[in-house]
């Protein structure tokens, strides 16, 4: 009976670890998470298989993250890749991504706000005539900078 045991145990383990190593190497960044969420994602399937006796390395890990960051992280990998070897740990990472995903967050406020004074300015402007108001005598027409007051 402990033999019979045994063999179903193994038999569920081995299926445990054929379909946690797919889960690894399949693993895809996930754009409506954050960057946290997704490495913590992928450290969990290296948790398991290590719980198996099917450790996953660091340098694996570091090489699975890189490979599956979305493209507006490309300077982020050129960069990751003149840090030191020495620097090159999970940890650090793991810092440096969270810290570039909250300058890409800024980086896109800009953008919208930018956006949308662009998008303002250009409403402003029908038949090649400025609609808008000047800020300087407040008459519809003219920017301020053109303004003869």
């Amino acid at each position: 009976m402990f033999e019979n045991l045994s063999k179903i145990y193994k038999r569920n383990t081995n299926q445990q670890k054929c379909s946690l190593l797919q889960d690894f190497h399949t693993f895809k960044f996930e754009k409506n998470k954050n960057v946290a969420s997704n490495i913590s994602s992928l450290l969990t399937i290296s948790h398991k298989l290590k719980s198996m006796n099917e450790e996953i390395k660091d340098i694996m890990l570091i090489a699975k993250i890189m490979s599956v960051l979305p493209e507006e992280y490309r300077h982020f990998s050129s960069a990751w890749d003149s840090v030191a070897d020495s620097e090159k740990t999970l940890e650090n990472l793991q810092a440096r991504l969270t810290a570039e995903e909250e300058k890409l967050k800024e980086g896109n406020k800009e953008n919208v706000a930018f956006k949308a004074f662009m998008n303002n300015s250009r409403s402003n402007i029908v038949a090649g005539k400025f609609q808008g108001k000047c800020f300087k005598c407040n008459k519809i027409g003219h920017m301020a900078n053109k303004c003869r007051m």
